[in-house]
């Protein structure tokens, strides 16, 4: 299981196309952000097919029909 499922299975939870988090929150889900997540703008950014394996939780999160938001 990937470091950043429980972020991914929030955020699908969450049903919603844009959901706001501190750092603190997103530290709490995935069990600690490497130090780079505070320091570089392109750890946030959505490539999927490189060495930013956090931007696949974001990606591939879609809602589940029937879940409350």
């Amino acid at each position: 299981m990937s470091k950043y499922a429980a972020l991914k299975k929030h955020l699908v939870v969450r049903g919603a196309a844009t959901v706001e988090m501190t750092f603190a929150e997103i530290d709490d889900l995935v069990g600690g952000l490497p130090p780079s997540a505070r320091e570089h703008r392109a750890c946030w950014g959505n490539e999927c097919n490189g060495r930013h394996v956090q931007a696949r939780a974001w990606l591939d999160a879609k809602p589940v029909r029937g879940e409350p938001p």
